[in-house]
């Protein structure tokens, strides 16, 4: 997942093009890895804005062109948003969800 360039502007939430791409299904065990192409630090920290940090995962500030991985061990819908920009939201879907 890409951290967009400029996503220090709130205008990348309005169409959640902050993280991209903004929704991820992966399975479990799967490892995520974030990139920071901004030239801002940013965080890629799990909660919701709202609610604040859920503790689930949290990587600090991550500089320009720096990396944060994270393996999901559990199924489930994990919202994340940055803690410096909180306009700045994701979402990663561990698992499937909605099929039958």
């Amino acid at each position: 997942i890409h951290i967009a360039k400029q996503s220090a502007s709130e205008s990348c939430g309005i169409d959640n093009s902050c993280y991209s791409p903004f929704a991820v299904q992966i399975d479990p065990r799967d490892t995520v890895t974030w990139r920071n192409l901004d030239r801002f630090s940013h965080s890629i920290t799990s909660g919701t804005p709202e609610n604040g940090p859920d503790g689930t995962f949290d990587s600090g500030l991550v500089v320009g062109e720096q990396y944060f991985s994270y393996k999901f061990h559990d199924e489930g819908v994990f919202d994340y948003y940055c803690t410096i920009h909180p306009w700045m939201k994701g979402i990663i879907i561990v698992g499937e969800f909605g099929e039958s």
